[in-house]
């Protein structure tokens, strides 16, 4: 753009790629549009989306930060988990994708950058158009139990992973 040279933040570009990955592995994003039998127009995915592009970006830069060379006061703190649903839901996939970023984060503090990779990853594997905040942590659940059996996580774990969603 002419006010900010966005090549200059690797988070910017690595969230980006990241929608393309997501994408081009999963395509689970609906966007702001998507609908949903069971919750009629339901941008949730969208949110899901942003929050995961966030938390690969900030994953990949191990930095909590996204964006603070290039989106001033539009950058995101995923270590900012004040956030919480149904309350700080909006409607706007970048507001929404917050939540998701800070509670990859979360995951990622608890348990380590390669656990909580696995765990997001594994996570959005299991999501199709549509899918609901709460869907995505369904499916850290899901995730985790698979790692307990893997012997990655203990069933201690499991109720640090619960505790990380509820709050």
């Amino acid at each position: 753009g002419t006010g900010v040279d966005f090549a200059v933040d690797s988070d910017v570009f690595i969230h980006e790629f990241g929608h393309y990955i997501t994408h081009n592995a999963i395509d689970y994003n609906g966007s702001q549009i998507a609908f949903s039998p069971q919750y009629g127009l339901s941008p949730w995915s969208g949110g899901i989306d942003e929050g995961i592009s966030d938390y690969f970006a900030c994953t990949i830069n191990n930095n909590q930060l996204l964006g603070e060379a290039s989106l001033a006061d539009y950058s995101r703190d995923l270590s900012d988990v004040s956030k919480t649903c149904p309350e700080g839901v909006v409607g706007e996939v970048h507001e929404d994708g917050e939540i998701i970023g800070s509670l990859g984060w979360s995951v990622r503090q608890a348990f380590g950058a390669q656990v909580a990779d696995q765990l997001v990853w594994g996570a959005i594997t299991l999501l199709n158009q549509g899918s609901s905040l709460g869907d995505f942590a369904r499916g850290l659940q899901a995730t985790a139990e698979d790692l307990v059996g893997s012997g990655l996580l203990t069933s201690q774990d499991l109720q640090t992973l619960d505790a990380l969603i509820k709050q």
